[in-house]
């Protein structure tokens, strides 16, 4: 739950045992998720199942290698089911003495202490997400967001490590508004430079319907307020990036409204 509602970082839940934790799975996303709509849908894919130890240890490894490069230490909880020795392990800063050896001696500073963005350029994805009535949904970013406190700015996020462009900007708006969406298309990739090119990001611009979820803010310090808004009728004072998706949004779809959604056209 501290996972599902980010009270603490992300980290991977693994149940070991896929005979035994099937049919609870399938009761969280049939039962909770469809039909009572007790927790969002994507939750239940925020647990990880596994029958191969070895496919254990390397979920493992990803997860410390995209926390450390995000600067945030790994901890993990991993359960076991009872037919298999029943017990938990606590993980804690999970990267090898070998790995961090081995890049020491090829003079590599240690993944754990480099930033996305800042020691290697960091992949972001962002969202103009479309609802029924043609509005966009806009967010203002809070005082502690990382950067352009106070602006206007297209939802995203950062890509994690082993995600794909869509699973990131879906897994975005979820953790950060309770909203699903569905990307209809990619509209461009632009270079984002900050602090004087000491912060470097590529950002990929999406087009998004609204399916479903009454937006919210999940993480208060990071957005301040949010909105629908008409394309025509935006707030002034949007972030570069924002400025920068919008006008690849009118080189292809022109100063109108897209109101038939179909017309954008599928990422299949």
């Amino acid at each position: 739950m501290l996972v599902q509602t980010r009270k603490v970082q992300a980290f991977p839940i693994i149940l070991f045992g896929q005979a035994f934790w099937s049919g609870l799975l399938a009761w969280m996303r049939d039962t909770l998720a469809t039909s009572a709509k007790t927790i969002d849908l994507g939750d239940p894919d925020l647990l990880r199942v596994s029958d191969h130890p070895q496919e254990v240890v390397g979920i493992v490894e990803e997860a410390h290698r995209a926390n450390a490069a995000r600067g945030r230490p790994l901890s993990l909880v991993c359960a076991r089911d009872e037919g298999r020795e029943a017990r938990v392990m606590r993980v804690h800063s999970i990267a090898s003495e070998e790995l961090r050896r081995e890049e020491g001696s090829m003079g590599i500073t240690p993944s754990r202490t480099k930033r996305a963005g800042h020691e290697f350029v960091g992949v972001g994805v962002g969202a103009i997400i479309l609802n029924t009535q043609g509005q966009v949904f806009l967010a203002k970013r809070g005082q502690d967001a990382s950067n352009e406190q106070g602006l206007w700015a297209w939802p995203g996020g950062e890509v994690e490590f082993g995600e794909t462009l869509i699973t990131a900007i879906r897994r975005e708006l979820l953790e950060e508004f309770g909203m699903v969406i569905e990307p209809i298309r990619q509209i461009a990739a632009f270079d984002h430079l900050l602090e004087g090119g000491q912060e470097h990001w590529v950002s990929v611009a999406f087009i998004a319907r609204h399916i479903s979820g009454e937006p919210y803010i999940k993480e208060p310090g990071k957005c301040s307020n949010f909105g629908w808004f008409s394309l025509n009728a935006l707030p002034p004072m949007l972030t570069a990036l924002s400025e920068e998706h919008l006008r690849a949004y009118r080189r292809k779809f022109g100063a109108g409204l897209v109101r038939d959604l179909l017309y954008v056209g599928s990422i299949g």
